[in-house]
């Protein structure tokens, strides 16, 4: 098997569902994505992935599955989200995101204050914690943009970033996706990410929400930090 590169188009997908009491919204959301067109792609919950895994066990469970298949990208889809029936043929199909290893669609926090995916790593302390930053100047309206650490939410992770990660270990025996101290496994997922080289995008055309009491978007996001920058200019 070819293993596709950064330049290369995401190709086949394997798809990936690490759910544990997913609500409704999702559901609903995930039988329109299947409709509209993911038919052809290879689903990796099975007898092997079972569901009401905590995390991080269905995330480790899914890239094994997705191992075993002949995919070229494994596509993680978290569930408690919502997101419309053409985003992963938007992601697919968009040409920026070529040039990433990795590409996360773009999405805020459950709750307020509002903060949306992407950071950088600054330093890792004596246990193997990473500190990130969190700027949300830096975020843009469109484009997809570059971070050392993003989520995983609806995440496209090409099939060579997991195969070089596991190395010589067999694969019941490697964790992907682990929690170390006060980094989630997604932030320790990325770190090893980073050691290995891989590029990691946010598209911020493509928008999904994140379940709570309120599904923020991202234009509630822009507009927050408009009402920020105001304050700061009227405080000065």
């Amino acid at each position: 098997m070819k293993l596709l590169r950064r330049g290369d188009p995401f190709g086949s997908l394997g798809v990936g569902v690490p759910y544990f009491r997913a609500p409704y919204q999702f559901w609903r959301c995930f039988c329109w994505l299947l409709i509209g067109g993911l038919e052809a792609d290879e689903f990796l919950n099975g007898p092997d992935v079972p569901g009401e895994l905590p995390i991080p066990l269905a995330h480790n469970a899914i890239v094994r599955a997705f191992l075993r298949s002949e995919r070229d990208t494994l596509l993680i889809v978290e569930d408690d989200h919502v997101f419309d029936q053409q985003i992963v043929k938007r992601m697919r199909e968009k040409a920026e995101n070529r040039d990433f290893d990795i590409v996360c669609a773009s999405y805020t926090s459950r709750r307020p204050p509002i903060f949306t995916v992407g950071s950088d790593f600054v330093d890792v302390n004596e246990y193997g914690e990473w500190s990130v930053r969190l700027d949300a100047d830096r975020v843009a309206e469109s484009g997809t943009q570059p971070y050392d650490c993003a989520a995983l939410g609806m995440v496209f992770i090409r099939r060579w970033i997991l195969e070089e990660m596991l190395g010589d270990t067999e694969p019941e025996d490697f964790f992907w996706f682990e929690w170390l101290g006060r980094n989630s496994q997604d932030i320790q997922f990325y770190a090893r990410v980073r050691e290995l080289g891989g590029r990691v995008g946010v598209d911020r055309d493509n928008t999904i929400g994140h379940i709570g009491q309120k599904v923020w978007t991202m234009r509630d996001f822009y507009e927050w930090r408009e009402e920020v920058e105001k304050t700061k200019a009227e405080a000065n």
